[in-house]
């Protein structure tokens, strides 16, 4: 398996997240994920929601993803290679915590929206997130 590297640019956490939408149609293992992530970054210029699993990764996709996610659930592995605090640290860069309670719930509501359309809804402790 190839190094795992953390995306190094807005741009291709963008690709990342037009990524994750294509993806979502075709593999019931990031649908069964979607009330799980905890950390959303919204790309209003193109009105998408991404998990910071996902997007937080050079090129990712969903069969990269699901092996990611084998690897994660082995305890003697877990950490070595996926870990959200360093995609949660790097996208700290380009995005900030969405603090602003009236904004928040506005933008709670599109994502419970969003997940809707797969039967799904967000974590109770999610986190959305806005470019800088």
């Amino acid at each position: 398996m190839r190094d795992i590297e953390l995306v190094k640019s807005y741009q291709e956490a963008r690709d990342n997240v037009v990524q994750f939408y294509k993806d979502l149609k075709h593999d019931s293992g990031l649908l069964k994920n979607l009330s799980r992530y905890r950390n959303w970054y919204y790309f209003p210029q193109l009105d998408m929601f991404g998990p910071s699993k996902f997007i937080g990764y050079r090129q990712m996709n969903a069969a990269l993803y699901q092996v990611l996610q084998q690897v994660e659930n082995n305890k003697q592995l877990k950490g070595r290679l996926v870990d959200s605090r360093k995609t949660a640290r790097v996208l700290s860069r380009w995005f900030k915590k969405v603090e602003e309670e009236k904004y928040r719930e506005r933008l709670h509501e599109k994502l419970s929206c969003t997940l809707e359309l797969y039967g799904k809804r967000p974590n109770k402790r999610c986190n959305i997130f806005l470019p800088r």
